[in-house]
Formats: C-alpha cells, structure tokens, sequence
C-alpha cells in the first residue's frame, strides 16, 4: 500500500491498495470486500482499488454495526453501487465506487 496525496484549494488524500491486498466481509449474509487498516494513522478520504476509486461515505462502529450497517449496504448495492468497508480503531468505513 503506498499513499498519494494531493495538495490543492483543500487536501485529499487518496489510498492506494492492490486488489490482492483485500479481503471479504461476511455481513448478514453479503460478501463486502473489506480492507484492514487498522494501524493506518489517518482516514483516506478516497481509496484506489486497480482502476476503481472508492470514496468514503459515512462509519459505524464494529460492536452494534448489526442493525444499522446491513440495511446501508444492501440500499448502496441496490443502487448499483460497489461497497468496500474498511476496518480502523473500533470503527467500519464504508467507502463505494
């Protein structure tokens, strides 16, 4: 994983992560891609994924997501959206193309 920053009017910072660096997510029965960034000391705003960019949504924390963060998800792929959940200090980062 390496970083690209951007300095412009206002910063972005973009991830980038190859796709052999993800892993899956089991959440009430949908398979999410899912990246563990969990010592990474900052929150891109935006992540490469090959030629895919994802960019980051809304977060929930990993104890009690399950009520809340299933209905997100599956409203984003009825929109055709693409998630990818990101886990970091006690939290889930929901990040979609």
């Amino acid at each position: 994983m390496t970083t690209d920053t951007e300095l412009a009017p206002r910063r972005t910072t973009v991830l980038q992560i190859r796709e052999a660096d993800l892993g899956h997510l089991e959440v009430d029965h949908m398979r999410l891609l899912y990246a563990d960034l969990y010592d990474l000391d900052f929150v891109p705003t935006r992540i490469q994924v090959g030629e895919r960019e994802f960019v980051y949504q809304r977060s929930f924390p990993v104890r009690g997501h399950g009520a809340i963060m299933p209905p997100y998800i599956r409203s984003l792929i009825d929109e055709g959206r693409v998630p990818l959940v990101v886990e970091r200090n006690e939290r889930y980062y929901v990040y979609v193309h």
